[in-house]
């Protein structure tokens, strides 16, 4: 595996993932419950749009447009 290819991977796997822990930050903060610790949690129902925002960001998008967003961008 030549390096280049593996720095544009790397580069893209922290593209894809700032942008889901981005979204699951921010959704915890919108419509999570403020624990004792400070932190925020969600449980039941109220966390399944967690996962499945992950669901498509990655499978999802990447069947649609043939690579994920930070494939997109990283090439």
């Amino acid at each position: 595996m030549k390096k280049t290819y593996l720095k544009g991977r790397i580069l893209a796997c922290i593209i894809d993932y700032t942008i889901i822990f981005g979204f699951m930050w921010t959704y915890l903060i919108m419509f999570g419950t403020l624990t004792e610790g400070g932190g925020y949690k969600a449980e039941g129902l109220i966390a399944l749009p967690i996962p499945l925002f992950w669901l498509v960001a990655t499978v999802g998008v990447e069947q649609l447009m043939g690579a994920t967003i930070g494939n997109g961008i990283a090439g």
